[in-house]
């Protein structure tokens, strides 16, 4: 009698396996994209796989590093397998199950993050990954026939809780200085999700203090020689010694300028000694399969988009480095090193090679760029001074009409009062037309002279719906512009800052980077500034302009400036003006289609408006996705759409055959006209010497390049310019208006004062 209740628990038992194995095969369930992806690799045969985790995907839509490696290597079958967060531990499970299944590539490529051994990342529970590892200890078919009821059972939970993880102790070196919880409060709420969506999960480096704590608990513990996860990084090692194929370790490359400007030399020397480690176990396996390569302090703050994702170009040094190494590793003698590419070489682990990096500034807000030759050169011809259109016969600068707006009481010396003013300038044609522009006027109880600064908005779009005016009004993000003026008015300029021509005509678009109207729009709106006082709509303020006038430009608001700059002393010689202050000034069309061509759409549209549609067709430019609604893309998409629209890749936006012709210089070859064009919209180089220069520029800056900005540098001072340049480290392009405000007034201070200027041009002969 016993017996029976057993054997109908034993029934059911065999049953329910049958019946859930039915249905697993008649309805298997699905394993991790990134599984099935890297079985599917095997089975073709790929020579060269690539694991990796986020720093090959982000950003989101780009590129990925694993696709320029196949690019580098066209004679080789390179497959990527990544996910954010993977680790050495997760590389170690699908080598394994390579292993078991007795298939390898020729070569093994696998990223080692610095960041993975940090509490924030070793110890997540969510980055553990045991269902995938689990599941590929298991393999087919037990994986797909087992995975619900393990499921059910919970046979995946990580090991670590989420509870032991708050707990886990965080270093600086061997001190403790907290525990994870204390620094998962940094960011918001999400970071304590056991999702593993984005491995990064960033954190604002809002001020000093949160930048430091963020670097530390990310990359400042001392890593130990028997760390897990180096241990199964020897694992991984071993296994393709025994198996026969390769295996390329490298560093990931970190934004050393970012780490450095928060907390000093000691960040770079934590992530020396942490190498160091990491080298000496690798050394000690002894191992002639394997290469390592340290790329670690490789590239420069401005190939980056946060403290260790890559920009295109960052991940094609990476790729360059890697195929460099798969190469080596192929050819006749696995021991040797080989050929040395850029500043990082591969070499097997016995004589492995760090990369040098490059010098960066000591830590701290801003450090003067001394003078130095360019090392990039843009690819435009500079305009000369007989380029620069003639005086012409008709000029701009009367005001019809005033309207008061509102006062506002920014941070700073002064009340602010806001007026909306409409004024004449001239069109392409000689025309004298309208637009308008905000006035921003110190509010003082008696006389009281002011300099006046006219401020040039950077990119907002092209169509009538993204005007700089509209910013404010409409509540959208363009660049804060608005904030921006009354940060300068209240601290004493009156401030004008103008639309650029044609955004109030519904029958036409801004002119983008025309360098002609913009520069004339600008000078007729501080004109305008001036004339307010002369005109018969007198305002209601005690401050008046003084003869003194400067003119700040952000980005390709830049353009704006030193398009003005040259056309100043023919077109509006009474003007007072001291000096221009490009923040991250963007001065070369043709160079912005090379280094972010998220704009280019924009230059494209434009010039065809501007110049007439047989100087470049889309179709010839970008790929067939971008070219089906084209025109009513650009005119409906501003500046706070294109980064979700548009791509920063040039290999997503362009055409294959366009992109060989502008990395290969050959556009004025190729595309003469358009070329023409773009060169001859290139602003700064043609007059105006005796108007003072100060360039703001960011080391992190992606959309002008330090290199390229240093070029324009030289340009300048080659042409007789007195040109000041400051670099603020690991500043981004958006930075670098807020890193740099307390410089800018400084240097306006000095100039409207007519104190001598500091000057970074070499001194003439």
């Amino acid at each position: 009698m016993r017996k029976q209740p057993l054997v109908k628990i034993s029934f059911f038992l065999v049953l329910l396996v049958v019946l859930h194995t039915g249905v697993s095969a008649l309805f298997p369930p699905s394993l991790p994209a990134e599984i099935e992806k890297f079985d599917r690799l095997l089975s073709q045969g790929v020579e060269v796989l690539y694991l990796g985790d986020s720093t090959l995907l982000l950003p989101l839509g780009e590129v990925t590093t694993g696709e320029i490696l196949q690019e580098l290597l066209p004679e080789r079958e390179v497959g990527q397998v990544a996910h954010p967060a993977y680790g050495l531990e997760v590389f170690h499970a699908y080598a394994a199950h390579m292993d078991r299944h007795g298939v390898s590539p020729q070569t093994l490529v696998l990223p080692i993050n610095l960041r993975s051994f940090s509490p924030a990342w070793d110890r997540r529970p969510a980055y553990q990954f045991t269902k995938e590892r689990r599941l590929l200890a298991l393999g087919h078919p037990w994986a797909r026939l087992l995975l619900r009821p393990l499921e059910a059972f919970g046979f995946f939970q990580p090991s670590i809780s989420q509870r032991v993880f708050l707990d886990t102790p965080v270093y600086d070196g061997d001190e403790v200085v907290g525990e994870v919880r204390d620094y998962e409060t940094l960011a918001d709420d999400e970071i304590l999700q056991e999702e593993a969506e984005n491995a990064y999960r960033e954190v604002a480096l809002e001020d000093e203090e949160t930048a430091q704590a963020v670097l530390t608990y990310h990359y400042m513990l001392n890593l130990e020689p028997d760390h897990r996860k180096l241990d199964e990084s020897i694992e991984v090692a071993e296994l393709a010694e025994r198996r026969g194929f390769n295996v390329i370790f490298y560093i990931s490359p970190i934004n050393v300028e970012q780490g450095e400007r928060f907390l000093g030399s000691r960040f770079t020397e934590r992530l020396r000694e942490n190498i160091q480690v990491v080298e000496s176990r690798l050394d000690a396996a002894a191992l002639d399969s394997v290469t390592l390569l340290n790329l670690a302090f490789e590239l420069p703050a401005y190939d980056f988009t946060d403290l260790e994702h890559l920009t295109e170009t960052g991940k094609e040094v990476v790729a360059e480095q890697v195929a460099s190494a798969v190469e080596g590793a192929q050819g006749p003698s696995v021991s040797a090193p080989p050929e040395a590419t850029s500043t990082a070489t591969a070499a097997p682990t016995s004589m492995t090679v760090t990369a040098t990096p490059s010098p960066t500034p000591a830590a701290g807000e801003a450090t003067a760029t001394p003078w130095a030759a360019p090392s990039v050169t843009p690819t435009a011809t500079p305009v000369t001074p007989e380029a620069v259109t003639p005086t012409p016969t008709v000029t701009g600068g009367d005001v019809t009409d005033v309207r008061a707006i509102d006062r506002y009481r920014p941070s700073g010396t002064y009340p602010v009062d806001m007026y909306r003013i409409t004024f004449e300038t001239v069109d392409e044609v000689g025309e004298v037309v309208e637009t308008q522009a905000d006035l921003y006027v110190p509010y003082v109880e008696s006389e009281t002279a002011f300099p006046v600064l006219g401020h040039a908005a950077g990119t907002t779009g092209v169509g009538n719906g993204c005007a700089p005016l509209d910013e404010r009004t409409t509540g959208r993000s363009w660049g804060g512009y608005h904030n921006h003026s009354l940060a300068y008015a209240a601290q004493g300029h009156i401030v004008v800052f103008p639309n650029w021509l044609h955004f109030e005509d519904p029958e036409r678009i801004h002119a983008y980077f025309v360098a002609e109207l913009q520069g004339q729009t600008l000078l007729d709106a501080v004109r305008a500034a001036y004339n307010v006082w002369d005109g018969d709509q007198a305002l209601d303020t005690e401050a008046e302009p003084a003869q003194a006038a400067f003119m700040m430009g952000y980005s390709s608001g830049g353009h704006a400036i030193f398009a003005a700059k040259d056309r100043a002393p023919s077109y509006a010689p009474e003007l007072p003006i001291k000096g221009v202050i490009g923040f991250g000034p963007v001065t070369d069309p043709g160079l912005l289609l090379q280094e972010d061509p998220i704009f280019g759409p924009y230059i494209v549209y434009a010039y065809r408006e501007f110049y007439g549609e047989d100087i470049i067709e889309p179709a010839e430019v970008y790929q067939p996705r971008w070219v089906s609604n084209f025109e009513e893309d650009v005119l409906t998409t501003c500046v706070d759409q294109i980064f979700s629209y548009y791509s920063h890749s040039a290999r997503r936006m362009y055409d294959p055959a366009f992109r060989e012709v502008l990395d290969g210089g050959r556009l004025a070859e190729v595309y003469p006209e358009f070329a023409e064009r773009l060169a001859a919209n290139t602003a700064g180089l043609g007059g105006g010497t005796d108007i003072a220069v100060l360039i703001l520029q960011g080391t992190a800056d992606t959309v002008i390049t330090p290199p390229s900005q240093r070029a324009y540098v030289d340009q300048l001072c080659a042409l007789g310019h007195s040109v000041t340049m400051i670099e603020y480290e690991a500043a981004s392009h958006a930075d670098i208006r807020w890193r740099s405000y307390s410089d800018a007034l400084a240097w306006m201070g000095d100039a409207a004062q007519g104190a001598e200027l500091p000057s970074d041009c070499p001194a003439s002969e």
